[in-house]
């Protein structure tokens, strides 16, 4: 499939200092029968306007099979203990699924039973999960994400409000009511599509299905090249997935999406922007379930084809469509594995410099001056002495093979001098250097990984004197998450991007995660966090404490989890 990503649901809390967004009615009735924003009845729809009924029982279990516990939420809670006051320890998310107990241990606020998971706590059966793996939800979002690639979703950016998130794939005279701009928009696409293509310096493609009567000249061109570690393999393999069943206009629900974003339904909240129900059609299902900012950053799970459009079907079950969106590559940037083979870095050990500037030259002595040679690939991680020369005013860093790298061009990343505490105590442990720009992993006092990063905007400046720096001193990881909404209301700054992948929360609001969005690594752009390139946040994700158990989007450890030193 060409493309791949997830939106996630718009009932925000906070979780960590972050801004996540949560699905406060994934419960509700997943593929209800319902013409653009028409009523489909008062049969069942308590379960999309009003609480949840107590669950059914649960299937019965095979012999020799585990039972099962499904996620029908973005996010849905494993606590401590039977109750939810008890201590939270992480969260699943729709279409997870994980083992669980055969029996519920109570049913203490929760009508449907409190169930033991796997590896540990305890989930409430109800509006947040199912027995049942076959639950619309669960069956829609069951494409997970791909913890093996440095984007785990597909993703793409809004290019503008032109189009809305549907709830069913439109007709074509729909789609016109709503995309106001149809016209003009068909007539730039080609043009539009190959001035990112030159941009990104990829292969130019098309959003449209090949023999799309939209834009006859521009359609077919869509599959994504490969990019291994970057993209999930199913989001750049050229093929669109089969249409899910509920999409299907003969299916029970009319081709609606299960109401996972909290957005498929007549409550919706009004500020998304898509049309009103009736007052008094309480089951009514607006087509048009919200109407995305521009440069809004969205992920998808699946890529569907009609005869002239491709849509993109969100994680929490919305259909944008692909020709309103520029598609997400990200950077095959990535740092080393010290001491590992790893291509042409066979053996790496510090110190090492890492080029930081394109164009970088490499110098030698001749006489008494410093003489520029070839250039060096931007981001090149080279082997070096720990010795320095001076010509000009300028420093030189030494390489091991006698050359050298300005130190304008270049950073040096220095063996340990003397190991901290928790170093000394055998604890797994990460450095950022701000001056640097640089991040080195560390086992104990042995370093095994090293990239550059990006770090608050502010650079060296004091938080008074700069909102965007990144703080200093030393933490510990409290919070992971596969992926979650990260955004900014502040005047003149405001973002939202949906489901930054890798996020790993130290202080307050402030976290590690990759940045799919940008390839300027090695130099401050951040709002305070410290940005990584996908894949050195993949293999990161995995390095730290906590770790994220099988089957889990989330997990929670305060004071106990992975050490973070930020120092100038």
């Amino acid at each position: 499939m060409p493309l791949g990503a997830v939106i996630s649901p718009r009932n925000a809390l906070l979780l960590a200092g972050a801004l996540v967004v949560a699905g406060a009615f994934a419960g509700a009735a997943a593929c209800r029968r319902a013409s653009s924003a028409a009523p489909i009845g008062s049969a069942g729809a308590s379960s999309v306007d009003g609480d949840a009924p107590t669950p059914p029982p649960p299937p019965p279990t095979k012999p020799g099979e585990t039972p099962k516990l499904a996620s029908k939420a973005m996010e849905t809670w494993i606590y401590e203990q039977p109750s939810s006051a008890s201590t939270k320890l992480g969260y699943l998310r729709a279409g997870s699924i994980v083992e669980r107990k055969a029996g519920p241990l109570g049913k203490k606020d929760c009508p449907g039973g409190w169930y033991g998971v796997a590896p540990r706590g305890y989930v409430c059966v109800g509006k947040e999960a199912t027995l049942d793996p076959s639950d619309p939800i669960v069956t829609a979002s069951s494409r997970r994400p791909d913890l093996s690639a440095g984007l785990p979703y597909g993703y793409a950016v809004v290019r503008n409000a032109g189009a809305p998130f549907y709830t069913r794939i439109p007709t074509i005279e729909e789609a016109k009511t709503f995309e106001p701009d149809w016209d003009f928009h068909f007539r730039t696409l080609e043009g539009a599509e190959h001035e990112e293509s030159v941009e990104g310096g990829y292969p130019e493609l098309s959003s449209l299905p090949k023999g799309s009567t939209l834009a006859p000249n521009e359609a077919g061109k869509f599959p994504l090249e490969p990019a291994p570690g970057v993209l999930a393999g199913w989001a750049s393999d050229g093929l669109d997935d089969p249409t899910p069943s509920c999409l299907a206009a003969s299916s029970a629900g009319g081709g609606f999406v299960p109401n996972l974003s909290g957005l498929a339904w007549s409550g919706r909240p009004a500020y998304e922007g898509g049309t009103s129900c009736p007052p008094d059609q309480r089951g009514c299902i607006p087509l048009d379930a919200a109407r995305p900012k521009k440069r809004l950053g969205i992920s998808f799970i699946d890529t569907i084809a009609t005869a002239d459009r491709r849509y993109l079907l969100t994680t929490d079950l919305l259909l944008m469509p692909a020709d309103r969106v520029r598609l997400v590559r990200g950077t095959s940037f990535h740092g080393v594995e010290l001491g590992a083979a790893s291509g042409t870095q066979q053996g790496l050990e510090l110190p090492i410099v890492i080029v930081k500037r394109e164009g970088a030259k490499r110098y030698r002595i001749e006489g008494k001056k410093m003489v520029a040679g070839e250039e060096l690939p931007w981001r090149a991680m080279l082997k070096a002495t720990s010795k320095q020369r001076v010509f000009g005013g300028v420093h030189y860093h030494e390489l091991a093979d006698g050359s050298f790298v300005s130190d304008k061009d270049g950073v040096r990343l220095d063996p340990i001098k003397k190991a901290p505490k928790w170093a000394k105590d055998g604890e797994r442990w990460i450095e950022v250097n701000l001056a640097k720009q640089t991040l080195l992993a560390v086992d104990g006092e042995r370093p095994v990984y090293a990239t550059l990063v990006s770090t608050g905007a502010g650079g060296l400046e004091s938080p008074d004197a700069n909102p965007y720096v990144t703080p200093r001193g030393i933490f510990r990881i409290h919070t992971k998450h596969v992926a979650a909404t990260m955004d900014s209301k502040q005047p003149e700054a405001e973002f939202e991007l949906r489901d930054v992948p890798y996020i790993q929360y130290f202080k307050d609001g402030y976290a590690l995660h990759a940045a799919y969005w940008h390839d300027q690594f090695g130099q401050p752009r951040s709002h305070g966090c410290i940005n990584l390139a996908p894949i050195d946040a993949k293999w990161l994700f995995g390095f730290t404490k906590p770790e994220l158990p099988p089957g889990w989007h989330g997990v929670l450890l305060p004071l106990k989890g992975t050490v973070v030193w930020i120092h100038a």
